[in-house]
């Protein structure tokens, strides 16, 4: 059996990704060049990707001789498919942000001097929106790809609910009708 050491050391390592997951805030990934391996499985993890038009991706695992690490195979499995994944990580090849948008890994392709803006803008879109609905969203999103239909429609009820009762929700229906009223 392998020392258990360097299998908790990997594992707090991991947590990087887990807490990028898991965390109540969007994470927007910026890709402007390589994008492999660890740093892929934390782009992964992210909630959106966008690559600068230079930026190239490969998962590299194999190429080192190891399986992977940071739950690249969990989270691109939901990003780009099992099939698609499956391929990333077994002719571990290397591809261009066109390619990673075309199969779904990245949201958006931009020349590299609007990346940074480009990720701001998007930022500020979703800081917007009210924290607890957007924290409520994300937990929604994570559950529908672990629980059942069932859970999931527990689990969303139980937001849907605690959601509608924030101050922040009453203000966004207010903002609502005033526009309605006003067109």
């Amino acid at each position: 059996l392998p020392d258990a050491l360097p299998i908790s050391r990997l594992r707090q390592v991991a947590r990087i990704a887990e807490t990028l997951y898991d965390g109540p805030k969007p994470v927007i990934a910026a890709i402007n060049g390589a994008c492999a391996g660890a740093g892929l499985s934390i782009a992964a993890a992210a909630d959106f990707r966008i690559a600068a038009a230079g930026a190239v991706f490969t998962t590299a695992f194999l190429a080192v001789g190891v399986s992977g690490d940071m739950g690249a195979p969990w989270n691109l499995t939901r990003i780009v498919g099992a099939a698609r994944a499956r391929q990333l990580f077994l002719e571990c090849d290397r591809f261009d942000a066109r390619d990673a948008l075309a199969m779904g890994l990245v949201e958006a392709v931009v020349p590299k001097e609007d990346l940074q803006a480009e990720v701001a803008r998007r930022a500020a879109r979703i800081a917007a929106w009210s924290p607890p609905a957007v924290a409520a969203v994300r937990a929604n999103f994570r559950d529908a790809v672990v629980t059942d239909f069932g859970t999931f429609l527990d689990r969303e009820s139980l937001r849907q609910v605690e959601t509608q009762s924030t101050p922040e929700s009453r203000q966004a229906v207010e903002r609502f009708l005033a526009r309605e009223r006003r067109e």
